[in-house]
């Protein structure tokens, strides 16, 4: 949601409207997925479910070449899938 914030901040306040949270937008509706991953105990880095970023060149490349990285509202490099990544491996909650 971070790294695609720029795009989708339109649609995720509509999403957030249609959800009642308070003060719709982006902010309300990220914090309401972050509850409900606490909600269903998904951990907050892919390092607890023992995935490391070794590979993380490897899988951005392979993100580029998926079909579905069409539709996502910006469009990566390779390099800037690596780092998407690095950074869920490292439960890191930036954008860039």
């Amino acid at each position: 949601l971070l790294a695609n914030r720029a795009a989708i901040g339109d649609v995720l306040e509509r999403g957030a409207r249609y959800l009642g949270l308070a003060n719709p937008g982006f902010d309300s509706f990220y914090g309401f997925v972050m509850s409900l991953r606490e909600a269903v105990d998904i951990p907050n880095d892919l390092g607890a479910l023992e995935i490391d970023d070794t590979e993380a060149e490897r899988i951005g490349g392979m993100a580029v070449d998926d079909p579905t990285a069409a539709t996502n509202p910006i469009p990566f490099s390779a390099d800037q899938y690596a780092a998407i990544f690095r950074r869920a491996c490292a439960g890191e909650l930036t954008a860039a």
